[in-house]
């Protein structure tokens, strides 16, 4: 969206005051309590773009508010207290909202995650007075940090509005279409009508590709007897749910009604390893058995988008990626019952016949592979160097007798802890790291992109999602780079403080609607913490513990134990720290508590 001209934006209300930044350009303007230049800035930029964070959902409300008469704050108190959700009619500008199909939904933990400044207004939103002249000054610069994360976080989802521009290009939709989510703009295009549902949920058809003389017996009978128990009026809700577990080919194995898993837990392999992934495997199934949701009537708009992305990917990879997108929504689409593509059989149907078509390749290729991992659409196997043609033509066998296409990955080593925790080297090289136990690992030369935006491409793409969750960090890389590289927790540990990696040593810390605020003890005293807070571990010993508190008289309809909990993963001594992570004096560092916790956690996933 380089040629796109962009407005960043927030509003701020009091009871009686009002405030905009905007910036653009590398400009600011602040607008105070002047309906008129509120509405003659947007006039004057009707070609940008107006980006915000939580904007559909509140600062394009409160404009379009105030533009046309009404109280800021009444409209606030509706929104913020009342819960309610108020919709607009006709936008006056171009908006994008930062945080549409996020699954993080706090720009403070956001800014918490990336080192930036997040320490909260100290103006008391609820005053029921003007603000002073030093009070407006305080909540303008406020506002100001929040637009310039806002900013900075654009970067981060830039690419996710440039796909979405990209698709209403492609498909010659209204621009007003880059306010819809992914799901909506896919169903945009796919035009899918309402059907007559009925009791079918567990019915199933399989491919006529599957060999049923080869697959396992004891698959095979847990989905018989899933149809079976429908059949004989069984609740959904409880069939479901029902899962096997199997061993497959020496691999422990979990069958269900979603994607197949199996791993080796707790190993490291080196030598000739090969992940192969199948190319939009849901997709496939879809077309090649038709499976499709019986909402889509035109079926050959999906299954054009499918060829014409074949057919792009040699010559236009960012058209394909976006093609990959619109082809992959649908699955997840037909799974949410309040969606109009749901469609729960057809779902359920791709999903079984995707875990046995993984399971017959399996067995097909089990003469010449030590199967250690399968996945929703990949398995990873090790295998002897000279049986690698007979591999190949196996499986390209297979595809074409599924209709299927497949990339391959060749891996020098793996170190697995389980299906859903491993790292790959491959072989250039480069690790792959999968799983909540890594990934917040980010190597070093990955982690310039987060001061350089220019720095994004393939490479570092599994790499920035570092915004969405940056806590202890530094545990990942010593389990990393211990698994690995074989260093030493206190070699790692100093790198990282020498190299001024303090987002690493973070604990980012927040409470839930059952707790009414943090306190952390300083001095044997109380002192009451912002919502979202950066908590440290340090050596001095006048700092103590953080804990979530809640107010026992002001609970209702529940009988909770405990007043006070301890915040998880805390310290023993706790150093809150709310500004720029530049600024932070690493010197009160714990260094060997860091160490400690680090060692712990080693020994933990080895046991």
């Amino acid at each position: 969206m380089n040629e796109y001209k962009l407005v960043f934006f927030d509003f701020e209300v009091f009871k009686y005051d009002w405030l905009v930044v905007f910036n653009f350009n590398n400009q600011e303007e602040v607008i105070v309590n002047d309906c008129d230049k509120l509405k003659n800035f947007i006039n004057s930029h009707s070609d940008h773009f107006f980006i915000g964070f939580n904007n559909y959902h509140y600062d394009d409300i409160i404009c379009h508010k105030i533009i046309e008469g009404e109280n800021p704050y009444e409209i606030n108190n509706r929104i913020i207290e009342n819960k309610e959700k108020i919709k607009i009619k006709d936008y006056l500008y171009k908006s994008l909202d930062l945080m549409q199909d996020l699954k993080i939904t706090s720009l403070k933990k956001i800014m918490a995650n990336l080192g930036l400044n997040i320490i909260e207004c100290p103006v008391n939103f609820k005053l029921e007075r003007k603000l002073t002249e030093e009070e407006l000054d305080t909540v303008i610069n406020y506002c100001k940090n929040d637009v310039n994360a806002t900013k900075f976080f654009y970067q981060f989802r830039k690419k996710y509005f440039e796909t979405k521009l990209g698709i209403i290009n492609d498909f010659n939709l209204d621009e007003k279409c880059i306010m819809y989510t992914e799901n909506r703009l896919t169903t945009e295009i796919l035009n899918p009508k309402e059907y007559s549902k009925c009791r079918d949920e567990l019915i199933f058809n399989y491919c006529n590709d599957l060999n049923f003389e080869i697959l396992p017996k004891e698959v095979l009978d847990f989905y018989g007897d899933i149809e079976y128990r429908y059949f004989n009026y069984d609740e959904y809700s409880q069939l479901s749910k029902k899962k096997l577990d199997f061993v497959l080919l020496g691999c422990p194995t979990r069958y269900g009604l979603g994607g197949i898993h199996s791993a080796l837990k707790n190993i490291t392999e080196h030598g000739n390893i090969l992940q192969i992934d199948f190319s939009s495997f849901y997709p496939s199934i879809m077309i090649n058995y038709d499976f499709f949701s019986r909402a889509i009537t035109e079926k050959d708009i999906y299954i054009k988008i499918y060829n014409d992305r074949i057919a792009l990917k040699q010559i236009d990879v960012e058209k394909s990626n976006r093609f990959k997108l619109i082809l992959n929504k649908p699955y997840g689409c037909m799974k949410n019952k309040y969606h109009i593509l749901r469609d729960f059989r057809r779902a359920n149907e791709i999903t079984i016949n995707g875990q046995l078509i993984i399971t017959q390749l399996v067995i097909e290729l089990k003469e010449y592979i030590k199967l250690i991992q399968t996945n929703t659409d990949s398995i990873t196997f090790k295998y002897e160097k000279e049986n690698y043609v007979i591999i190949k033509k196996i499986i390209d066998n297979f595809c074409d007798r599924f209709g299927l296409g497949y990339s391959e990955c060749k891996i020098k080593s793996i170190y697995q802890i389980n299906v859903n925790n491993y790292i790959i080297v491959d072989e250039n090289n480069l690790l792959k790291c999968k799983g909540s136990l890594f990934k917040n690992y980010n190597p070093l030369e990955h982690r310039d992109v987060y001061k350089d935006f220019n720095k994004f491409d393939q490479k570092t793409k599994e790499y920035t999602d570092l915004y969405n969750s940056n806590s202890l960090s530094i545990i990942d890389k010593c389990l990393v780079e211990s698994l690995v590289y074989g260093r030493t927790v206190e070699d790692v540990v100093y790198e990282s403080y020498n190299n001024n990696e303090i987002d690493r040593f973070q604990l980012v810390v927040t409470y839930g609607q059952s707790f009414d605020s943090c306190i952390l003890i300083y001095d044997g005293k109380q002192q009451v913490q912002q919502k979202v807070c950066r908590v440290f571990a340090t050596k001095d010993t006048r700092y103590g513990e953080i804990l979530k508190h809640r107010n026992m008289n002001l609970t209702k309809n529940v009988d909770y134990e405990n007043e006070y909990e301890k915040i998880p993963r805390s310290f023993k001594h706790n150093f809150v720290f709310n500004d720029s992570l530049d600024k932070f004096p690493k010197e009160i560092l714990d260094l060997d508590y860091y160490i400690k916790i680090c060692k712990e956690n080693i020994i933990e996933k080895e046991d």
